[in-house]
């Protein structure tokens, strides 16, 4: 496996929707950091250096470059780090975690609900 991220990175297990060679895939996000992500490409649909656009939720779009794929798995490595409100916004849904937790921006105020993508 290609364990190279240092950050921390949270199993997401959700429903995001991304773009790569031109055609529009709904499917598992598998984990997310601030700088990537494991996305299951059960359609077999990426390649190493391909671009990809993922929206991860209502409004907030990333680009980044898939770093490896292999067994209908694909890794990537964003263009652009994403904050660590969305990474903690993925792990909030969590059963450990606490049904009063709100995610909170760098300050500590309460972020609004996001709303996830519908099928």
């Amino acid at each position: 496996m290609h364990e190279k991220r240092s950050e921390r990175r949270v199993c997401a297990d959700s429903r995001v929707r991304y773009t790569i060679n031109d055609v529009v895939v709904t499917d598992q996000l598998l984990d997310l950091s601030t700088k990537g992500c494991r996305l299951a490409d059960a359609r077999g649909m990426g390649e190493i250096g391909d671009a990809i656009e993922i929206i991860l939720l209502e409004g907030l779009a990333v680009r980044g470059v898939v770093i490896w794929a292999e067994n209908s798995v694909l890794a990537v490595n964003f263009d652009h780090p994403v904050g660590e409100v969305a990474v903690r916004y993925f792990d909030a849904d969590k059963p450990a975690s606490s049904e009063n937790f709100r995610p909170t921006d760098q300050f500590g105020r309460a972020m609004p609900p996001l709303s996830r993508l519908s099928d």
